[in-house]
């Protein structure tokens, strides 16, 4: 029996297949709905590399930063992904400095530690999730060590 048809395009980037081969969808989305307002996302979705260049280069049109249209947001909420310029130019830069002076050797090979640690545990434990498990704790403590601050307790 074939699948029902899904009528917001955005939903299948969830369902299985999408998530083994998202190139297929992305390629219907840009002939079809290249861009559109999706229900699923609550957000619009654009598909072509031109159009994404267009909308990430024009922040005076496509803001990131929900206090130009008068939301209020706590400072703790603020960062670079919320920012526009010249606040998000200020952070980019600082940040990319950072990355430049980070000896990659010893943090690919902390990150290869800490994979191997957190994959024998895993497998111990037998069931778990890969997110919540092991990639979202790996990132933690990546970006714990590029910044200088100590590990956080995950507890």
């Amino acid at each position: 029996m074939p699948e029902a048809p899904v009528e917001d395009p955005a939903a299948e980037l969830a369902e299985p297949a999408a998530l083994l081969d998202p190139y297929s969808l992305f390629g219907r989305l840009r002939e079809s709905a290249p861009v559109y307002r999706s229900a699923f996302l609550d957000s619009w979705v654009v598909t072509g590399y031109d159009d994404c260049a267009v909308v990430l280069r024009d922040t005076a049109s496509f803001a990131s930063d929900w206090r130009r249209i008068g939301e209020a947001v706590p400072e703790p909420l603020l960062s670079i992904q919320s920012l526009d310029p010249p606040e998000h130019t200020a952070i980019r830069h600082f940040m990319v400095d950072a990355v430049r002076g980070l000896d990659l050797g010893m943090l690919r090979e902390r990150i290869a530690v800490q994979v191997r640690a957190r994959a024998e545990r895993l497998r111990a434990a037998g069931e778990f999730d890969c997110v919540s498990d092991l990639t979202a704790p790996l990132a933690l403590d990546t970006i714990t060590a590029v910044l200088g601050v100590p590990p956080i307790d995950a507890a």
